[in-house]
């Protein structure tokens, strides 16, 4: 099972199967998308883990107003 929080975007997850549905129709709408994951933590506590990283990501709308890219 998976929670997925992505802080300042805003968005959660919560299980595998709503987390691939909704990143694919969230990235499905995008020209195109580049992302950077860095400075990952993991910690395992018998059958449970928790992981953080750092993220940067660069996403592509030629349609959306205000111009087509958005960085975070």
């Amino acid at each position: 099972d998976v929670t997925a929080e992505f802080g300042p975007a805003g968005a959660g997850w919560h299980g595998l199967t709503e987390f691939k549905r909704s990143f694919a129709e969230f990235h499905d709408r995008l020209d195109g998308h580049q992302h950077t994951m860095m400075g990952h933590v993991v910690h395992i506590d018998g059958d449970k883990g928790n992981a953080f990283s750092y993220g940067n990501w660069l996403l592509v709308r030629e349609a959306a107003q205000g111009g087509p890219t958005w960085q975070g």
